[in-house]
């Protein structure tokens, strides 16, 4: 998002990150119209912090933490998705402190290994299915 979108959308934003320099933001709106929203931990924090400062009870919130080794992150962004070493390293840095104080705290219902990607999204899957349908 660019800056005037996030001065735009302030005052309805229920979650936000930024990860090396871009800006990322959820408002109410998009989270009552969608089933999962994607977000590293310090936009979870944001998110319970707006949910409860706004008084707003009617959103279940379920978090999953996916998570997938080093290596195999840096063969994806790079490789895969093509991004710039330098976007890349800058993304690690900034969410390594974020990630290892989520896992430590356990601040998430379930957690993912993403080595083999048919099998987590079954996990997934199959999380969502019991998380939705009871």
């Amino acid at each position: 998002n660019n800056p005037e979108d996030v001065k735009k959308y302030v005052n309805d934003m229920i979650a936000y990150t930024c990860i090396a320099g871009n800006e990322y933001f959820a408002t109410v709106k998009q989270l009552y119209d969608s089933d999962v929203y994607v977000i590293d931990p310090s936009g979870v924090d944001y998110m319970r912090f707006i949910l409860q400062y706004k008084n707003v009870s009617d959103i279940r919130f379920v978090t999953i933490y996916i998570n997938t080794p080093p290596e195999l992150r840096q063969e994806r962004a790079l490789n895969q998705r093509k991004d710039k070493f330098e976007v890349y390293y800058q993304r690690i840095l900034d969410e390594q402190g974020q990630f290892t104080n989520f896992k430590a705290c356990s601040k998430f219902d379930y957690a993912i290994s993403n080595v083999d990607f048919d099998k987590a999204y079954k996990i997934l899957d199959k999380i969502v299915e019991v998380e939705y349908h009871g």
